[in-house]
């Protein structure tokens, strides 16, 4: 099943990779030669061969998925991810729920650009000779971010039908000559039980994660086939009117995606588009947004997306969209796909800066535009200006900032060793501590940063930032790059986060981790005490694990030994001592200590006896098992002195055969 689901969102991408490309760079200039130039063009064939030329490029991968079973709770719980274009897709923890019949409730978390919505669906499988392909027999109940799609049966049907040719085009099969699919639960071992008709299949964990990996990459050469070779796909990009139009359409599995008349205006920086038209299947809906678009030392970005809504044609998704938390992450997370691409596509502008874009006959113009100076004014334009400094491990800039501290353009720096990007927006606030407009800014290598806490380790340069107390409105983005060669044994990417030292201890700030690109990514408000750093903070404590509880005999007389064993693991980072207690009718019994080492296991044993007959329960730890003391019937005294009784019989046997051995015996003719 998470092979069908796998293979939706790739179709899903398949559809949409084009359309979200349209979308996101719908105003940014396409590569070309750089040249000092106040003014650059870009013709509509440009951009239309540009776009097409980076989607046929597009290269997606997946990693391997973990699986593991749970029988005690009768779940089996996947994790994967898929990247393409600079971003990564983690289906994190998708739970499969059995109840042993061939119903399941499958739920996750779909953690892509920085954002981690929850998803829900019930799905009934089958499986029936000859053909022996699993199918989707029905989903209901799907759920999103909260959200619940208004899909008629109808709509259900045509999913569950397209999920089904993706299997069947696949050739995946389920190997069993037993009859029908009948149930699925999780048993010992543990393994997945297949129940058929005719019997019953055990599937194991590597054997599921072999099945799903093959299943991915099929999935994944055909998605990276169909998208080199555009037999399916189309863009059209024309310029005219005072306006940039796209058109994309893909088709997938037969069904048909379409975006069409998406018009995008310009005003300044600003790119707009209003009502354009998405169709999907036979749902379709129109869609408007803007977003501020920015170009410095070459490089273009996309700053902000102010507004994003859809039009009330379907009701439910409309007011879904326009729910503030909803809405601010689709804009956030439409902005990371868009910075994803650019710098996925090493996208630069022909020009080093521009303020201004516009349509002039059948070309997209991008230009920089100064203000005339004006008597009496102040930093935004007038007859005084003022300037933010910048000096950044040695590499000096200026850039115009207002007498209230408003940033005039944005400011985007990289430090020499290529190892920290600060991204300062247009419009941001830049203060002192006094509250006055922020004159100077610099960066540097820290060579002598306060020592990280105990279990922390500081990974790659930490980065002395000034002036202290300068604070910024809204946050700036500092993005870190670190190397993986100099990961601590034991360290996780995902839990990378940037500290700050606030003059007394390293506090964290919010971050973002991307293990794929090797990058940290925090939003920082404030400078507290100068230096900033990327840190892993190892667990402070050793962890163990108990497993194969062991009590044998399982029933013995009284005063019988009992020997009860336990297999201790030291899952933690640390060398420990683990004190195991055993519990004899919840009564502490006895204690063993054992000191391990990080992945080290001992097996520690009990030996105890108990007079009085009964079930006696047993518990170390979290593990629980019993044993019994039978109840002995008191012997007889036969029994009991039966070895008497055999001497007397083996010695009357003797008797009665002698004195009729010797006998006398009557003499013939006497």
């Amino acid at each position: 099943m998470n092979k069908t689901k796998r293979h939706s969102k790739v179709s899903y991408m398949l559809v949409s990779l084009g359309l979200l490309l349209s979308l996101t760079i719908m105003a940014i200039p396409m590569a070309g030669p750089v040249e000092a130039a106040e003014e650059a063009y870009y013709n509509a064939t440009e951009i239309q061969d540009w776009l097409i030329s980076e989607i046929s490029s597009t290269n997606i991968t997946f990693t391997n998925s973990t699986v593991s079973l749970d029988g005690t709770n009768n779940t089996m719980t996947v994790n994967a991810s898929v990247t393409a274009r600079g971003t990564t897709v983690y289906l994190d923890n998708v739970e499969f729920a059995f109840d042993g019949s061939r119903n399941m409730s499958i739920s996750g978390e779909l953690s892509a650009l920085g954002k981690r919505p929850r998803f829900a669906l019930n799905v009934t499988v089958k499986c029936e000779l000859p053909g022996k392909i699993p199918q989707v027999e029905s989903i209901s109940n799907i759920t999103i971010a909260g959200f619940t799609p208004s899909l008629s049966p109808g709509d259900l049907n045509e999913i569950t039908n397209t999920i089904n040719k993706a299997i069947n085009a696949s050739g995946f099969k389920l190997d069993s000559l037993l009859g029908n699919l009948t149930g699925i639960e999780v048993g010992g071992g543990p393994t997945l039980t297949l129940w058929w008709s005719g019997g019953w299949k055990n599937l194991y964990k590597a054997d599921i994660e072999s099945q799903l990996n093959d299943a991915a990459t099929w999935l994944v050469n055909r998605a990276n086939d169909y998208l080199s070779t555009g037999d399916n796909w189309s863009l059209n990009v024309t310029i005219g009117g005072g306006k940039v139009t796209f058109d994309a359409t893909a088709t997938v599995l037969n069904k048909t995606a379409k975006i069409e008349s998406m018009n995008v205006t310009f005003a300044e920086t600003t790119a707009s588009i209003a009502n354009a038209t998405v169709s999907v299947w036979n749902k379709s809906a129109t869609f408007s947004g803007t977003a501020k678009i920015a170009c410095t030392s070459y490089t273009p970005s996309i700053t902000a997306v102010p507004s994003l809504s859809v039009g009330d044609e379907n009701p439910g998704l409309h007011n879904w969209t326009q729910d503030p938390v909803i809405n601010s992450a689709l804009r956030d997370a439409l902005k990371r796909l868009a910075n994803n691409i650019i710098t996925d596509t090493g996208l630069e502008c022909r020009i080093s800066k521009f303020n201004r874009m516009a349509v002039t006959d059948s070309q997209l113009k991008v230009w920089w535009y100064a203000k005339p100076v004006t008597p009496g004014g102040g930093g935004g334009g007038g007859a005084v200006r003022y300037y933010l400094d910048t000096n950044v491990s040695g590499i000096e800039g200026s850039y115009r900032i207002s007498d209230t501290g408003e940033l005039l353009e944005t400011i985007k720096v990289t430090t020499a060793d290529g190892m920290l990007t600060m991204s300062v927006p247009k419009g941001t606030i830049c203060l002192r501590k006094s509250d006055a407009r922020l004159e100077v800014l610099t960066i540097a290598v820290d060579e002598s940063p306060p020592p990280p806490p105990g279990n922390g380790h500081i990974i790659g340069p930490a980065y002395d930032c000034n002036p202290d107390g300068a604070n910024f409105a809204p946050p700036v983005t500092m993005t870190f790059r670190y190397d993986e060669d100099e990961l601590p044994a034991g360290a996780v990417e995902g839990d990378l986060e940037v500290y700050f030292w606030n003059a007394t201890a390293w506090e964290a700030v919010p971050s973002t981790a991307d293990p794929v690109g090797n990058k940290v990514t925090a939003t920082v408000s404030s400078f507290g005490d100068c230096s900033f750093a990327v840190m892993w903070l190892a667990p402070a404590a050793v962890n163990f694990t108990l497993a194969d509880l062991s009590i044998s005999p399982a029933r013995v007389s009284p005063g019988e030994n009992v020997t009860i064993s336990v297999l201790i693991t030291n899952i933690g980072v640390a060398e420990g001592t683990y004190q195991a207690e055993l519990k004899i009718d919840d009564v502490v019994t006895a204690t063993r200590s054992v000191t391990l080492a990080p992945a080290e296991s001992t097996t520690v044993t009990f030996t105890i006896a108990e007079e009085q007959p009964g079930t006696y329960a047993v518990k170390i730890g979290t593990l629980e098992g019993s044993f019994v003391v039978e109840e002995v019937v008191p012997a007889s005294w036969i029994s009991r002195y039966w070895w008497v009784i055999l001497e007397i019989l083996v010695v009357i046997g003797l008797l009665l055969f002698f004195f009729r051995w010797w006998r006398p015996r009557k003499v013939v003719g006497s």
